[in-house]
């Protein structure tokens, strides 16, 4: 029995890399070495893609119904004929036009299929689902709100319904918004005092940052505390707004949405989703919206 013995100075040349020896590094970037035992460290949740937040069917009139049409009454400019009378001559008579009008309920759907094998694999697939179909139905939803057409099963949005606008052309931004705020004011069968305005994040920019010939910022210092108004109406910001056209109203008398049936998520088979071994997992939400005084609104254009 022998065994080769490596000297002192054969050791250390080996470890400085000569005489045909070379020590071999062990690597955590290598799989084949120590990086084979590091393992990624997985992320709770996941990087969501955000969508609006509702923040136009929350300033809204809101009711519920229990049909797929909603029937309400509207008025019209009254006969008004009273004034002082003489004694033993007869009143008057006044005229108080009204008449029915309806709106029907539309139903706003979507949906996924998944796999029965990433239901069964993928922890929280079925909420992270449920979750999104439910965001993407919202943002939809506020999207119509603003300026749906009104046609092809889609409700009539405010921005399609209005008419009464107030361009800002020599005006300042400011004093375009307050003679906006005094049509709504003013608007026979009205007479609202507008309680938002409605504007996108490029405009709401442009006038916070808005300065006079002094370099004072009009709607106050960025260290201003509390939320920003103009003429005493709080804003209501976000991008279901058209850039370039602010809306001032009383959104609360001025429009309704009533509510049929809340989101709901359901769960079940169509098509051939059986043989393919999977599910359909459907949003739907079904709502009646109408703008009820079209001129409790005022579009602000050329902002």
């Amino acid at each position: 029995f022998s065994a080769e013995v490596v000297s002192r100075e054969e050791l250390f040349l080996a470890m400085q890399g000569r005489n045909g020896f070379r020590a071999t590094e062990v690597t955590g970037a290598s799989a084949t070495s120590a990086g084979a035992f590091v393992q990624n460290r997985l992320e709770p949740g996941y990087v969501r893609y955000m969508t609006k937040a509702p923040r136009l069917m929350n300033i809204v009139g809101r009711g519920t119904t229990d049909s797929d049409t909603v029937e309400y009454v509207t008025q019209s400019a009254p006969t008004n004929l009273s004034d002082g009378v003489p004694e033993g001559t007869a009143a008057p008579e006044a005229v108080l036009p009204f008449a029915t009008a309806t709106t029907p309920v539309e139903d706003y759907a979507q949906f996924v299929a998944v796999s029965n094998r990433a239901m069964a694999d993928a922890a929280n697939i079925e909420s992270i689902i449920e979750d999104e179909l439910t965001a993407l139905l919202l943002d939809n939803v506020e999207d119509d709100l603003a300026s749906g057409a009104g046609s092809s099963n889609d409700v009539e949005g405010i921005y399609t319904a209005v008419s009464q606008t107030q361009q800002v052309g020599a005006d300042t931004r400011v004093d375009a918004l307050h003679k906006a705020g005094t049509q709504i004011r003013t608007a026979a069968g009205v007479y609202m005092e507008p309680d938002y305005v409605g504007i996108h994040p490029n405009d709401y920019q442009d006038l916070i940052l808005e300065t006079d010939g002094n370099g004072q910022y009009l709607m106050g210092p960025p260290a201003m505390a509390g939320s920003r108004t103009i003429w005493g109406i709080p804003f209501v910001v976000s991008t279901v707004f058209t850039s370039g056209t602010p809306l001032i109203g009383n959104f609360e008398r001025g429009a309704k949405m009533w509510i049929r049936e809340g989101i709901k998520v359901t769960a079940g088979l169509d098509g051939n989703d059986f043989t393919k071994r999977r599910v359909s997992l459907l949003a739907n939400m079904r709502f009646a919206f109408k703008t009820l005084r079209i001129t409790a609104f005022t579009e602000v254009t050329g902002f």
